[in-house]
Order: structure tokens, then C-alpha cells, then sequence
């Protein structure tokens, strides 16, 4: 009889076990790919800061090449008109 109801007992904590298990597995799998989707979006953002990095610097190197050239445009100016 103390058999019967240790070898109960016993099946039922190794299928509490296994069930806790496929549990935690099943988290780990949700987390990992909620981290592998973080990755993803995380990647696709440094890239799209990156291009607008080089948009922003690109136009102020437009924009200062342009300055340089004003005082130039001006003094010519006033010469015609002189």
C-alpha cells in the first residue's frame, strides 16, 4: 500500500516537473524571440540615424560652403554697382 502511494506521489511530482518545464521553456522561447525582434528594430534604428547623420552633416557642409561664398558675391556686388 506505501508502495502504491509513494509510486502515486512520485508520478505525480514528475509530471508537476515536466509540466513547470515545458513552462519555462516555452518562456524562454517567447523571451528570446522578443529579444531577437529588439535586436531586429534596434539595428534598423542605428541605420536610419546613421542616414540622417549624413543628411544633417551633408547639409551643413552644403549650407557653410555657401556661406564662405556670400562676402564674395557681395564685394562683387558693390564693385558693379560702384
Amino acid at each position: 500500500m506505501n508502495e502504491d502511494l509513494f509510486a502515486e506521489q512520485l508520478r505525480t511530482l514528475t509530471e508537476l516537473n515536466n509540466a513547470r518545464q515545458r513552462e519555462v521553456e516555452g518562456y524562454f522561447r517567447t523571451m528570446t524571440a522578443q529579444r531577437d525582434q529588439t535586436v531586429k528594430q534596434l539595428r534598423v534604428l542605428v541605420w536610419l540615424l546613421a542616414i540622417l547623420m549624413t543628411l544633417v552633416l551633408s547639409q551643413t557642409f552644403a549650407l557653410s560652403s555657401k556661406m564662405e561664398s556670400v562676402p564674395g558675391q557681395v564685394t562683387n556686388e558693390l564693385r558693379r554697382q560702384s
